[in-house]
């Protein structure tokens, strides 16, 4: 008998030792900055700009808010220019401009988040990005270049968090594309 509930009383702990395993494995983990990607100083030499994915091997990229104890404020030009890898963006408030086709031919990118700190998307930032379905625009984006979804076959909504399309933004940033555009959105 004594056998018996030494062996129950194992295998309850073990049990409770697994349990305990299993439900710290199911806890969301903590959002982590991207490391590797390359950078350049801005001409102001106050910031910096992301200019590639350099050595960074993360297929969802997390853009770190400071870089060298300056923030990062934009993406350049062609930063991710056909990068096939690529199936999310994670760009923080500090960011101010996306740049020229700084995410074309992204043809995996599934999911872009964009900070409250983006005031200008660049011509063609996010055209042929064949696995984007949506994209919240903050209120915060004064200009929009032409042709920003081009060719983004899939994309269905757009929601923007003004209530209707500044005039600032240029008349052909929404070319050819045939998503639905939200107004309001978060409101």
């Amino acid at each position: 008998m004594k056998k018996i509930l030494t062996i129950l009383i194992a295998c309850l702990l073990a049990c409770t030792v697994l349990v305990t395993f299993t439900a710290c494995g199911q806890q969301e983990e903590p959002r982590v900055n991207s490391i590797g990607l390359a950078y350049e100083l801005n001409d102001e030499e106050t910031g910096y700009i992301v200019i590639g994915k350099g050595t960074c091997g993360d297929k969802k990229v997390v853009i770190p808010e400071t870089y060298k104890n300056k923030p990062v404020v934009a993406i350049g030009e062609k930063a991710f220019y056909n990068d096939l890898n690529l199936t999310g963006v994670d760009i923080p408030d500090s960011v101010l401009e996306i740049g020229s086709e700084a995410f074309r031919g992204c043809m995996g990118l599934k999911s872009v988040s964009l900070g409250s700190g983006v005031k200008s998307i660049g011509f063609r930032a996010f055209s042929s990005c064949d696995r984007l379905e949506s994209i919240v625009i903050p209120i915060s984006v004064e200009t929009m270049e032409d042709c920003i979804f081009t060719d983004s076959a899939v994309l269905k909504h757009i929601y923007y968090e003004g209530a209707d399309k500044p005039s600032s933004w240029d008349g052909n940033w929404y070319y050819r594309c045939s998503a639905i555009i939200h107004y309001n959105y978060g409101k």
